[in-house]
């Protein structure tokens, strides 16, 4: 399914979009929009899709509503999916949340339209908070120390979530030499 999307997305050319008011700082932390500096620690993301997609995902962590409106009133042109490929986690992320929007049986689930207009909804509910978080100067001076704490806290919560709404307590974390072999049964590990 998330190649199946992620093939729709390259063959066509979808916006990105971010809002206008966070362009400036968005731009500060995407290394292809350095100049030149292009120093991990000052600029923690690579691409603008992958700031994009971290906008979605503080959006769907936080469980925030997607921003309502005409998007050219509040949205910006960050990027278009012909310019920057759409990688399997993304394209996977974005299906998820348009299964569990949509619902599994509705065609908007499959339409990459839909899915990105929800994508880019996502992102703008997302991206002040995401930012906010990453410039704080006040926790740390380095915007991806920042991001990394943050990233933490969206997991920590996300599995607190996780574990409150189904009841069940977290499985164990195996020690010793195991892995996980395909179905999720553990195995010992070849020497």
């Amino acid at each position: 399914m998330t190649n199946y999307f992620r093939n729709l997305l390259w063959g066509k050319a979808y916006t990105l979009y971010i809002p206008k008011d966070d362009k400036d700082r968005a731009e500060r932390c995407v290394q292809m929009h350095s100049g030149g500096g292009t120093n991990p620690e000052e600029r923690p993301f690579k691409r603008q899709l992958d700031l994009w997609a971290m906008c979605v995902a503080v959006a769907a962590a936080r469980d925030l509503e997607p921003r309502r409106g005409p998007i050219s009133r509040w949205g910006r042109k960050f990027v278009d999916t012909r310019s920057v490929p759409v990688d399997e986690h993304i394209a996977g992320l974005l299906c998820v949340l348009a299964v569990s929007r949509y619902g599994v049986d509705s065609s908007d689930a499959l339409d990459p339209g839909k899915i990105v207009e929800l994508g880019n909804r996502l992102a703008g509910a997302g991206c002040p908070i995401l930012l906010d978080r990453v410039f704080d100067a006040k926790r740390n001076v380095y915007p991806m120390t920042n991001l990394i704490d943050f990233a933490t806290e969206l997991s920590g919560s996300a599995r607190q979530t996780m574990k409150e709404s189904s009841g069940a307590e977290e499985p164990a974390i195996p020690t010793g030499p195991h892995r996980a072999d395909v179905d999720g049964a553990l195995v010992a590990a070849a020497p």
